[in-house]
């Protein structure tokens, strides 16, 4: 192989190799590296900072200060949240809601609630 050649291919890897990355990543939003993650179905279409959740199958990500709520892997919205320590672990993931709006965020089997802040 020619020096010209070998050049060639180099160069060639070192752009393979800075767009796999991005091609890799999902578009929009990067999705949170959560501390905790509750899949929820939504049955009538509800509110939570200041974004409308449609009946459907929500995947709800929470780290130290916000939750993801994603929609086929795709973010749909991101609220910030305050956590809240309860006496007993929560039985089962679940929203909690007033006037249509979500205030809490709850996870099966955990003490912590993410309480939404507006």
């Amino acid at each position: 192989m020619s020096n010209r050649r070998i050049a060639q291919f180099a160069a060639v890897a070192v752009i393979v190799a800075m767009l796999l990355p991005a091609l890799a990543a999902p578009s929009g939003a990067k999705e949170l590296k959560a501390t905790l993650k509750a899949q929820i179905s939504v049955v009538n279409a509800v509110t939570i900072g200041g974004k409308q959740l449609k009946a459907g199958t929500y995947t709800f990500l929470g780290d130290e200060t916000k939750v993801q709520i994603l929609s086929d892997g795709k973010v749909v919205a991101e609220v910030p949240v305050q956590w809240q320590d309860r006496k007993e672990k929560s039985d089962s993931s679940a929203l909690v809601i007033e006037n249509n709006s979500v205030k809490e965020i709850r996870f099966n089997g955990k003490t912590r609630t993410a309480i939404v802040q507006e």
